[in-house]
């Protein structure tokens, strides 16, 4: 999601009604430990077949603590937790079980997706020690991690035996290690997929899933149509977030790389004003004219509202926005034949298959909260692969970073994107977590929105946000000799 509560455009109230008719949570009492039958609705956990437990006991972190001690040692203490948006949902969902088990008291606040970045920031700077846990978009890992604002992890992991090899490296590396270290959870661990309505795919007579985002344009004319005769377009052949900022830039990621362009070159210059930077963005814009008016201005809850009322018939978006397609409480199109795909690749001789791994979050504990070892027990229970497997299938938006929890047929089952996301993270692209990564994402995000809009020219745009890119890793001594060369723009090969 995302940055997620633009993700879910201030709708909270709406989007919890929503995944209220999903939830079946117990009021009086729990299970000693989540299942999904306490959280899922029945007729979804006969739907997709969905077990006792989604992972085997071993897998599962809850499933194999001494909650008992844990209680005898930590009862009565409070931990403060600052969460973003309506990923609050997913906490919330798991507040009284965890408190339960533990004698630990959460409390749980949540910062709209906006002012996130400068919130959390002002909170660290002015030493309020307001927070034990935080979470942030992952991107923002070194903001937070390199001026020393999070609690380095490795004892606590080693302590409580968190088994790390089951985070899958891809998110390991971008969501949770800072210069080697670890310093987060990975919480929500995200993706952009293509979702593609293959109802209407054979309408049109075509073939699918597009590979090529040249097969995406064409298809995209094809879809755009006007269903009921009146003259005015009901269904629109494609859509994807490109709201100036940081929209404009996540997508842009996505098709950048898919042509060959990248964002640093290994020096740490600036890698997209090329042949290939401006080929994915010409691209970018020809999509952006078989997609619903207002589509430059969209936030990710635009796009979503918009493919869930079925205006859309094919959209680059999360995987959440997939899996929420097919539950009738929320989507429109539910009961149609809808899939869900890797990215396509772009055109030309550097074209390849480069999904990003745009926004997500991490989870972690503040370097001066007031119980850390709380509060790490508390998002150890949040990142566990069943809660996980739990609160994705239940359609909060907030989706596992477990092995266990991705491999679980039960939960391919219960959510039908997992398969084109597994198959995406070999080749996912990630920008460097650098502490000037807000600055460098809203900057370039800006100067595409302007190319897209018509404000600015495509060579104008891209040598604007080339030059503010290399002023800015100038001054941050990024060009100085000695500093270790930019990471791949491929993840697994961090």
């Amino acid at each position: 999601m995302k940055r997620k509560l633009s993700k879910w455009g201030g709708r909270a109230v709406v989007m919890a009604l929503a995944i209220s008719f999903i939830l079946t949570v117990a009021s009086v009492a729990f299970a000693k430990f989540p299942k999904p039958a306490d959280f899922i609705d029945a007729k979804y956990i006969k739907e997709y077949a969905i077990p006792e437990y989604f992972v085997p006991d071993d897998k599962d972190w809850v499933r194999q603590q001494d909650w008992p001690a844990i209680k005898a040692k930590f009862a009565g203490t409070v931990i403060r937790h600052a969460s973003e948006g309506v990923d609050i949902a997913a906490p919330l969902m798991f507040k009284d079980m965890f408190e339960e088990l533990s004698g630990i008291k959460v409390e749980i606040t949540g910062i709209p997706a906006d002012v996130f970045f400068e919130k959390l920031m002002m909170e660290f700077l002015s030493g309020t020690r307001r927070y034990d846990a935080v979470e942030f978009y992952a991107e923002w890992l070194g903001c937070y991690a390199e001026p020393g604002f999070l609690y380095e992890l490795s004892d606590f992991l080693k302590k409580w035996k968190v088994d790390i090899a089951d985070f899958h490296p891809v998110y390991w590396k971008s969501y949770s290690l800072w210069d080697g270290k670890p310093y987060a959870f990975a919480y929500d661990a995200d993706c952009h997929l293509l979702h593609w309505r293959k109802t209407l795919y054979d309408k049109a007579g075509l073939a699918g899933p597009p590979k090529t985002y040249d097969e995406v344009l064409a298809n995209a004319k094809k879809l755009t149509m006007d269903t009921d005769g009146d003259g005015k377009i009901d269904i629109y052949g494609f859509g994807m977030p490109a709201g100036r900022g940081m929209w404009s830039f996540y997508y842009g990621q996505d098709i950048l790389g898919a042509y060959g362009a990248t964002l640093f070159t290994s020096d740490w210059r600036p890698g997209f004003n090329n042949p290939e930077g401006k080929a994915a963005l010409k691209m970018f814009k020809e999509l952006t004219e078989y997609s619903p008016p207002g589509v430059t201005g969209w936030n990710y809850a635009m796009c979503r509202e918009a493919w869930l009322a079925g205006k859309m018939a094919q959209v680059m978006q999360w995987q959440c926005v997939g899996k929420q397609a097919h539950l009738a409480e929320m989507s429109r199109i539910w009961a149609e034949d809808v899939r869900h795909d890797v990215l396509p690749k772009g055109s030309g001789p550097k074209a390849k298959v480069a999904p990003a791994l745009a926004a997500g979050s991490a989870l972690g504990v503040t370097a001066d909260a007031k119980n850390p070892e709380a509060a790490f027990l508390w998002l150890s229970f949040l990142n566990s692969a069943e809660t996980q497997c739990i609160y994705s299938a239940a359609g909060t938006g907030v989706e596992p970073s477990h092995i266990s929890s991705l491999t679980s047929p039960a939960f391919q089952r219960a959510n039908p994107t997992v398969k084109a996301w597994l198959a995406s993270l070999p080749v996912a692209t990630a920008i460097p977590r650098i502490p000037e990564v807000n600055d460098l994402q809203i900057s370039l995000g800006i100067a595409i929105n302007e190319y897209l809009t018509g404000a600015m020219s495509l060579d104008n745009a891209l040598v604007g946000a080339e030059k503010y890119w290399d002023r800015l890793m100038k001054k941050a001594g990024y060009y100085k000799p000695g500093v270790k060369p930019a990471p791949p723009f491929v993840v697994a090969d961090w």
